[in-house]
Formats: C-alpha cells, structure tokens, sequence
C-alpha cells in the first residue's frame, strides 16, 4: 500500500493550511517593510487588484501608482515615521 493512499484523504486540509500560512507570512512582511503611509495605500490597491484581475495587472498597476504618487522620488520612498517612531521609542528607552 503506497504512503500517498494515506496522505490523500487530508490533502486538501494540508494544502489550506499551508495557503493560510503563507498569506499570513506574506501580508506581515508586506507590512514590516512599508516606510509610510503611502506604501501601505500602494500596497493594498495592489493585493485588491492581485486578487481580482491577476499578477500582471498588479504588477503594471503598481509600478503606475508609485511613478504617480512619488513622481520624482521614486527610488527614495518616504519615511513619515509611522512604524520607525515605535522603535526610536523603545532604543531612547533601554539607552
């Protein structure tokens, strides 16, 4: 009797779980790494129309937003504090 005759009948449960995971890890890292508001506005437009149309449109629509909303200073991005005043906050505190 093959070991996936076993495996089989909790397949789908598994392969649930490990979606819900990932897209756990992947929202959080998303997060962590956004600087300011602006990226987080970005980046839910893009997971919306990720989910509604696909990874190209998202792609292209992402790329748009950020030349739109930056203009200029597309590679430099903007820190407006939002997750960094937490940490500056806590360095202050145990120096």
């Amino acid at each position: 009797m093959p070991i996936v005759s076993l495996v089989e009948p909790i397949l789908g449960v598994a392969m649930a779980l490990t979606l819900l995971i990932q897209g756990y890890v992947s929202v959080r890292i998303g997060i962590l790494e956004a600087k300011s508001q602006r990226d987080l506005g970005i980046a839910g437009i893009v997971a919306a129309i990720l989910v509604v149309k696909g990874a190209a449109w998202a792609f292209a629509v992402g790329v748009i937003l950020c030349l739109l909303i930056y203009g200029k200073q597309f590679f430099e991005g903007e820190n407006d504090q939002t997750f960094t005043k937490d940490v500056d906050g806590d360095e202050k505190r145990s120096a």
